[in-house]
């Protein structure tokens, strides 16, 4: 938001600071001050307004703030423009056949208007601010946007038919050429300004060139209103079209002070053009005016703020924010904020605005706030300790966006769901919330492709959103996803490290099974298991998926579910003493069928219970010659140690020979010399 200081202090006329003493109150009292600078005799100051501060998008909401923090008097404009006989229902009408759209729609005319240039005073000012002058009328419009916070539109009056004011819905495929010249097409999701012959402006966003106006006009019809700022907010994103006006619009401005800002738009329109007012105004007006209030205690002051602000600053503090105290018993109030402070609506809103006005350079240094220390919960510490451990594994954490392709956005490993879809979407390719971390993440590989950086390694772990019903919210469900350039041994050695870290340990790979045969190729994945329950997925992305994400690269993906990993993690240490006695590690290599997976082999030697085996290891598995068509070795190592002696050579063959025998019976599998 941009000012000039002279603009401002027009309205608080006692403030006699310079500009320097007044950018530092707006700054210390909340409006942060990025910059002034000298424009001729004046300064243009740039504000930094925050969202929830939609007041001061305007030169009074500002004055305001200057006149509370500095003690000084806000004086509003007070110019009305002079009437003339004739009524302004005479020639004009207002229809609001949408009033959730528009709750409120106020208009005015003006005859005998002359359309020419501004006053060098209203165009030197417009300018120090970064607009360009049009006419007379368009410019007082403009100034009077910025003066109030309050957008207008100016219509010919006379090129508008019968001077009927219709807002509505858009037909689907009706277009507006706006005043920028440009033809938009507008949807049934719009809200349009219309009268019998079709759209004349695009509601809260823009004016149409038809009815705009120009050198020949005599008559203004002089539109305020107040939309409901979603449905311009839509609006404005589906046509790339914004304004100052949308700004203002979508965040949120006041609606009990439309028909106040019209008064003063007009006259100064009369100020400028000349003419005079049509008696009275067509005012529509569906607004429920704000009568809530709030209940503001001086004990909150102190035990929030930490200091003792006297309960009578804190009462005069209120009425220069205008914030109204309707009862008061001792030191309790009864607190209305204005119509055009919405940010105000709870008693620790009100503590703030004191606090602010008063001045936070007023609390002491040495004033002590307590500070509790905010014990991760499991689900958090369980997230935080997997991304870690991969993170610790070499691979880099990335945080991508919720959103991708509707059809990207139709993989989902854990669920049969369709993805819930958005109806304003930022970018057309990214109208969906996703399902599985697997499209950003080949999104962020492809970035990598381009720029040409081998061996990739990514992790993120967050939520992705599964839409169980179309009644419901969609479910949050926890992932921690894996990319990685490696191959599928390291990928599972990596898993079987992490998931340890959290007590979850005899990690089984299984065949693929479920949705995820879809995404993943079955020769090249497996489903992820611990205790019996399948907690995620990893393999190779089928290459559909990966031509789509436009890969020339093959990477391994993983998915885990957070869920389940914290409902079976076990994070309490346990003691365990190393053995003072060696180990003895025996290489077995099986020649088995070829569908018969590793878990299989695992499951049967766990099942042997051999005396003293205290680890077994995968390392190779091998086809080609020797090794006859449709079969493959596997080799592995297991280990033996005794915590109370050392083990002799008979021990230990009498526990290999029991496997061997064991393997040949149940697996078929031959012992590989």
């Amino acid at each position: 938001m941009k000012a000039t200081s002279k603009w401002i202090n027009q309205y608080v006329p006692d403030f006699k600071g310079d500009v320097k003493e007044m950018c530092d109150l707006f700054t210390m009292s909340g409006t942060e001050v990025e910059y002034f600078e000298a424009v001729g005799d004046d300064f243009m100051i740039e504000f930094a307004v925050t969202s929830n501060r939609v007041d001061c998008l305007g030169i009074l909401g500002l004055a305001r703030e200057l006149a509370a923090a500095s003690g000084c008097s806000f004086v509003p404009p007070g110019d009305r423009a002079p009437l003339c006989e004739e009524t302004v229902e005479e020639v004009c009408s207002v229809d609001i056949q949408v009033p959730e759209a528009c709750p409120r729609y106020t208009a005015l005319v003006i005859e005998g208007v002359q359309v020419g240039p501004s006053p060098d005073w209203m165009v030197e000012r417009l300018e120090a601010i970064g607009l360009r002058s049009v006419n007379n009328i368009v410019d007082a419009t403009n100034y009077a946007l910025f003066l109030t916070n309050q957008p207008f539109h100016a219509f010919d009056l006379d090129k508008v038919k019968d001077g009927g004011i219709i807002v509505r819905q858009a037909a689907e495929g009706e277009t507006q050429v706006a005043i920028n010249d440009r033809e938009y097409e507008l949807g049934p999701s719009m809200t349009v300004i219309s009268d019998a012959t079709g759209p004349i402006a695009i509601a809260g966003v823009m004016g149409g060139g038809p009815t705009e106006v120009s050198s020949t006009t005599k008559r203004v019809l002089l539109e305020t209103a107040y939309f409901e700022p979603l449905g311009i907010r839509a609006t404005s994103r589906k046509l790339g079209l914004a304004s100052d006006s949308s700004f203002r619009f979508e965040r949120g401005i006041d609606p009990e002070g439309t028909l106040a800002a019209a008064q003063l738009c007009a006259a100064l329109i009369v100020q400028v053009a000349g003419g005079k007012l049509r008696v009275g105004a067509v005012d529509v007006n569906h607004v429920v005016p704000r009568e809530d209030e709030i209940t503001f205690r001086h004990s909150e002051v102190k035990r929030i703020v930490g200091i003792d602000v006297p309960w009578e600053v804190c009462l005069d503090i209120c009425g220069r924010l205008s914030l109204e105290v309707t009862s008061q018993d001792g030191e309790v109030a009864q607190v209305r904020p204005p119509s055009f402070r919405r940010d105000v609506s709870r008693e620790i809103d009100v503590v703030e605005e004191v606090i602010r006005i008063h001045g936070l350079h007023n609390i002491p240094h040495g004033t002590r706030m307590p500070v509790m220390t905010v014990q991760e919960k499991r689900p958090q510490l369980i997230r935080r300790r997997i991304r870690d451990g991969f993170v610790a594994a070499g691979y880099q954490e990335v945080m991508t966006t919720s959103f991708c392709g509707e059809e990207e956005a139709r993989g989902c490993f854990f669920a049969e769901t369709e993805p819930v879809t958005i109806a304003n979407a930022m970018r057309k390719d990214e109208s969906a919330l996703r399902q599985s971390l697997m499209p950003s993440l080949l999104a962020v590989r492809k970035t990598n492709q381009d720029l040409g950086n081998q061996d990739v390694r990514l992790v993120e772990a967050t939520v992705v959103y599964l839409s169980h019903s179309k009644d419901e919210l969609p479910e949050h469900l926890p992932i921690c996803a894996v990319l990685s350039d490696g191959d599928l041994r390291s990928l599972r050695g990596d898993v079987e490290r992490v998931l340890a870290g959290i007590g979850v340990k005899d990690v089984e790979f299984q065949p693929l099974s479920g949705r995820a045969a879809a995404l993943l190729d079955e020769g090249h994945g497996a489903a992820v298991a611990a205790r019996g329950e399948v907690v995620g997925f990893a393999g190779r992305p089928r290459k559909e998926v990966l031509k789509r994400a436009d890969l020339k690269v093959d990477p391994l993906y993983l998915e885990l579910r957070l869920d389940a990993l914290t409902a079976m993690a076990d994070l309490e240490p346990r003691y365990q003493p190393l053995s003072r006695f060696p180990a003895v590690v025996r290489d077995l290599a099986l020649v088995l069928d070829q569908n018969i997976p590793w878990s299989k082999v695992r499951e049967l030697i766990d099942g042997l219970e051999l005396p003293h085996l205290v680890n077994v290891t995968f390392f190779d598995e091998y086809y080609g010659k020797p090794i006859p068509a449709g079969k493959k070795s596997l080799a592995f190592s297991l280990t033996y140690r005794s915590h109370e002696r050392t083990l002799t050579g008979e021990e230990v063959d009498q526990s290999q020979i029991r496997a061997m025998a064991a393997f040949e019976k149940n697996l078929g599998a031959q012992i590989r010399s």
